[in-house]
């Protein structure tokens, strides 16, 4: 998943029209409660997200100050199988959206805003 995400951004999957259109959509992702709301709301990201039951997934390509980086996260057999966001999944998701913003971006001070989690 982060190699097809990374070709669509070099314009390689179909012709450059195609993977344009592509990336554009992925750009505007609505599920943003996980991963992408551990990164500045001014941080461009195109992103798939998935979920299923004993699954949750989330591949991104973001577009840090120091350099693009791409991650892809994928759950398998989770023993949670609710839907809240304190399903097992979603927090891994979180958790490691944090984890690399701050490793690639380690003087930067933001978090999310007080409050965001009850939206």
């Amino acid at each position: 998943m982060a190699n097809l995400l990374t070709m669509i951004r070099a314009g390689q999957i179909f012709s450059l029209a195609y993977s344009d259109r592509m990336y554009r959509n992925l750009g505007r992702q609505f599920w943003d409660k996980e991963g992408l709301s551990q990164l500045p709301e001014s941080i461009k990201a195109a992103t798939k997200n998935g979920a299923v039951n004993r699954s949750r997934s989330e591949t991104a390509l973001v577009h840090a100050p120091h350099g693009e980086y791409v991650y892809s996260i994928i759950t398998k057999n989770q023993k949670d199988e609710s839907w809240i966001r304190e399903n097992e999944g979603y927090e891994l998701l979180r958790k490691i959206g944090a984890l690399l913003w701050h490793h690639f971006e380690p003087k930067s001070d933001w978090k999310p805003a007080e409050g965001y989690d009850k939206l």
